[in-house]
């Protein structure tokens, strides 16, 4: 059984709900966790004509690392915050050890939103097993990309493992097999949040958790992190900073926090973490936001 408890970033907002009953994460069915990933794309502060493209969201209520025997469908949330961009198709992704195929596109409900607003729209996606050509531990990706007014991609990735029985040989994915949150824009490549600790505990916690977590750049392609930050219960879109439980330049190397969650409510948190990647005027970002439940 998975052990489990919530973190929460000061930069997000999602359509998960906030009252989580004794047993359960959130809202979420069974044992699945909320996780969002984020993309943002703002100025540089202290420079000038950086563009603010906002940003946008995927989330879901994830299987993380429980055992699908038979297909079924996953509802996933897109949010549209203050970003003049269009919304494509959101994709599909299995990555086991011998491939990685987009297996669906998914046409979202929303193609735009008024730049001063926020927007979402929730499809189902379905996880047809068969689609993976192996069995055991393997590799889910939601992806979301929009194209921006300056011809540019911004586009948010969240990651996630889980258990496959679909009589094919067995092969566990081993590679960054965790709880990965990216953002990605043009010529930046991937800013990324990362929760270490598997798997994720799905059911209410009590007492201290200890969770590893870590914003490092993983590719040659990317911008260096130049900032991190990790916050219990912010929200940027409502101008709450949260509690903060790391901040600083650069990156997050591999860090283990320990919560207090007596020092919680009992109910739902949140745990945000962000990493900022700038170069000259502009600044990508990526967020990872994991739900918890508190019951001391």
């Amino acid at each position: 059984m998975k052990r489990y408890a919530t973190i929460l970033l000061a930069m997000l907002v999602s359509s998960a709900g906030l009252a989580a009953p004794a047993q359960a994460v959130g809202d979420c069915p069974g044992r699945t966790v909320f996780a969002e990933s984020q993309a943002w794309w703002k100025p540089n502060p202290g420079t000038s004509g950086g563009k603010d493209f906002g940003h946008v969201h995927i989330g879901a209520c994830i299987p993380e690392r429980d055992t699908l025997t038979e297909n079924t469908t996953i509802p996933v949330t897109v949010i549209l915050h203050e970003n003049p961009g269009e919304l494509e198709d959101i994709s599909l992704v299995f990555k086991t050890t011998e491939s990685e195929d987009t297996v669906a596109k998914i046409a979202p409900g929303l193609r735009t939103c008024p730049v001063t607003d926020t927007c979402s729209t929730t499809v189902n996606v379905p996880i047809d097993i068969s689609k993976f050509d192996r069995s055991g531990l393997q590799e889910i990706r939601f992806r979301v990309y929009v194209d921006e007014p300056d011809g540019n991609l911004m586009h948010s990735s969240l990651t996630f493992q889980t258990r496959i029985s679909n009589g094919r040989p067995a092969s566990d994915v081993s590679r960054m097999p965790y709880l990965r949150s990216k953002g990605w824009y043009t010529d930046f490549g991937y800013c990324e949040a990362d929760v270490l600790s598997v798997p994720i505990p799905d059911q209410p916690v009590s007492g201290v958790w200890n969770v590893t977590v870590q914003q490092a750049d993983h590719g040659s392609d990317d911008v260096d992190p130049t900032h991190h930050s990790v916050r219990l219960d912010a929200n940027a879109h409502l101008g709450i900073p949260g509690t903060i439980l790391s901040d600083g330049p650069g990156p997050l190397p591999e860090r283990t926090l320990a919560i207090d969650t007596t020092q919680l409510a009992n109910g739902t948190h949140r745990l945000v973490q962000r990493v900022d990647c700038a170069q000259g005027n502009q600044v990508n970002s990526g967020v990872n936001v994991l739900q918890f439940t508190v019951q001391n």
